[in-house]
């Protein structure tokens, strides 16, 4: 799992080719969307997502079922367990990537990211519902 709240944390993910660079852009480009939003006259280097909600990937071998260092705990399914805001499966070069939006309160959103068919069966078929539900198809 990587937790992303700067611009710091996604220069390092570039310098250690920790991802592909699709998306590593896809991730630059909605942390870049949140900051739009959220800013308060920081600048790219100062701003954080710490107040908002952070940026989190999920990475092979992470337990979706308890994240509970994210709030998302096992007792609740993780991110079984929850009702995200919104669902998109977001096509890249050679695979498909899941962007869930998450609210715990009015005003802290986390993004997760997830490559589809990392993380079995169960974790596609609850996305793929959640997509559907909220309306968003990429």
């Amino acid at each position: 799992m990587r937790i992303i709240n700067t611009l710091a944390d996604i220069t390092l993910l570039e310098k250690t080719n920790t991802l592909p660079k699709d998306y590593l852009n896809l991730i630059r480009q909605h942390f870049k969307d949140l900051m739009e939003f959220n800013c308060d006259g920081e600048t790219e280097e100062e701003f954080t997502l710490e107040q908002c909600g952070p940026i989190i990937v999920l990475e092979p071998g992470d337990n979706v079922k308890d994240l509970s260092i994210v709030g998302l705990n096992s007792a609740e399914r993780g991110l079984l367990g929850t009702v995200p805001e919104t669902v998109e499966r977001i096509d890249l070069d050679g695979s498909s990537i899941w962007k869930v939006l998450i609210v715990y309160n009015d005003s802290y959103v986390p993004t997760f990211f997830l490559e589809s068919g990392a993380f079995g069966e169960e974790v596609e078929e609850f996305l793929t519902e959640e997509m559907e539900a909220t309306g968003w198809h990429c």
